[in-house]
């Protein structure tokens, strides 16, 4: 999965004081609602499977969803923010490409009295645990930092808690990349016994992962498994070990819950993925603003994804164990 948030600039300390904001109206029931959804942009599977959830949410909801394309820029984001607000939407649902860029304009947005979600990135520059900007609906994704974690732990649960495993990390900078790593090293300093002998960028793309994973090999043919930091990446290395001849011999761990990971962790040729589900994120976005419009939802929540009931049986680490027990969504 991609989320191409740089980590600079805007801090929660920066937002417009919630007493400059226009006083918000309770929308009733019947009302249909406008609510724009601005994505970062277009060509990443996973951001495509947001519109997805359109029809099921328009009809469930009561509202009117107006895509616009991010175009992976942050000006682009902000006439898209201006333009949602001078069209009157009632609510926008936002996943920035540059978090710290869109605080000025959110604030535009809720000083109009229009509600804004945060969608996968966080708007502004807080703590990964605390993801929340304020006068917001709220957040819909992960602590991404626990996802780190989670990945691992999985890892170290593979090894035995000793071993050589290599990083396939994403673009450096981008608020996934670095929240992800911190996860990762944070979980790594309980194993001892557990080496990190080479961190490799795959930009988060399946042919650099595949660049990536042959250079691991080549330098470090003692590693044992790869962490990358996506799905994407980890069908990348995949295939590199295919290509190899060493498909089972060094086990790989994903990030994402990617329709073509989850037939790889089938197969046996990546061990397991730690599942994003970006319909129901957007889902959960949408109505979450649309609650709070009507009156019916508090602001400032931080919906984490991996606290969603459809996880509550299952949790969110797939493995070749429980793979029938998952239905990917990009």
């Amino acid at each position: 999965m991609l989320t191409a948030a740089m980590i600079s600039g805007c801090s929660y300390g920066d937002s417009a004081d919630s007493s400059d904001q226009q006083e918000k109206k309770t929308v009733d029931e019947d009302t249909t609602l406008n609510i724009t959804l601005i994505n970062q942009g277009s060509g990443q599977p996973y951001i495509a499977a947001y519109k997805d959830c359109f029809d099921q949410a328009e009809k469930d909801l009561n509202v009117k969803i107006t895509l616009v394309d991010g175009g992976w820029d942050a000006n682009q984001q902000a006439n898209a923010i201006q333009n949602a607000i001078s069209s009157g939407a009632d609510g926008i649902v936002l996943s920035p490409v540059d978090p710290s860029a869109v605080c000025t304009y959110v604030d535009e947005a809720l000083d109009a009295g229009v509600e804004v979600c945060a969608l996968t990135t966080q708007i502004g520059t807080g703590p990964a645990d605390d993801p929340v900007y304020p006068g917001t609906v709220g957040f819909v994704g992960h602590v991404e930092t626990q996802v780190g974690e989670t990945a691992m732990q999985m890892a170290a649960d593979v090894l035995g808690g000793k071993g050589k495993i290599a990083l396939i990390e994403g673009t450096p900078g981008m608020s996934d990349t670095e929240y992800r790593k911190g996860g990762i090293d944070a979980k790594a300093a309980e194993y001892p016994d557990i080496e990190i002998v080479s961190r490799v960028c795959g930009e988060f793309v399946v042919e650099e992962a595949y660049t990536a994973m042959q250079n691991i090999i080549q330098s470090n043919p003692d590693v044992q498994l790869v962490i990358c930091h996506s799905d994407n990446m980890a069908v990348g290395a995949a295939r590199a070990l295919d290509d190899a001849g060493l498909t089972g011999q060094i086990q790989i761990v994903g990030i994402g819950g990617s329709k073509d990971a989850l037939d790889m962790i089938k197969n046996g040729e990546i061990y397991g993925t730690v599942m994003y589900v970006p319909a129901t994120e957007a889902y959960t976005a949408i109505e979450a603003t649309a609650n709070v419009i009507r009156g019916k939802a508090e602001r400032e929540v931080f919906y984490n994804v991996q606290d969603l009931d459809m996880f509550k049986d299952t949790g969110d680490i797939c493995t070749q164990e429980n793979v029938d027990e998952f239905t990917p969504e990009w």
